[in-house]
């Protein structure tokens, strides 16, 4: 019975240090777009929402605590907001997670926000100081395509 006992607890403290020893994940080389949008911080210097009944800056209207705002779009794909030297409230965070991002290889970047929602946009253009982004939603016959430009930081 004893060596029962002990070839048991082999096999368990075997297993146990198998299945307890998880891999180290590696993280893929960045390609040369997430490397352009990992590597600054980005504030948003212009945006446009086009339907068939004209054009709306909304930029424009945006109250000014929210126009000095920084996202980063961090290298582990999730991505942080930074408030702006203008604060829309006193107690607002300087930093604050903002969910998690991803780019695939038709150059559309989506974006899953803490509250869940998930954006899918189109990268119009990417430069080391320019990202401009659009997404267009449809219902009932009608189009509405949002265009967005941030700058580096």
């Amino acid at each position: 019975m004893n060596k029962n006992v002990n070839l048991f607890l082999g096999v368990i403290i075997l297993a146990i240090s198998f299945y307890g020893c998880k891999k180290a994940e590696k993280q893929l080389p960045l390609t040369s777009d997430e490397a352009l949008i990992t590597s600054k911080d980005w504030v948003m210097i212009a945006g446009e929402i086009a339907s068939q009944g004209g054009k709306i800056d909304f930029y424009r209207i945006l109250p000014d605590c929210q126009k000095d705002d920084l996202t980063r779009y961090n290298a582990d794909n999730t991505t942080t907001y930074k408030s702006g030297a203008v604060k829309c409230n006193p107690d607002e965070p300087e930093v604050s997670p903002g969910g998690t991002w991803y780019l695939d290889k038709e150059k559309k970047i989506f974006i899953t926000y803490d509250s869940g929602d998930t954006t899918r946009m189109d990268i119009l253009d990417l430069t080391a100081t320019t990202f401009i982004v659009s997404e267009t939603n449809s219902t009932g016959g009608n189009s509405v395509t949002t265009v967005i430009t941030y700058s580096s930081k």
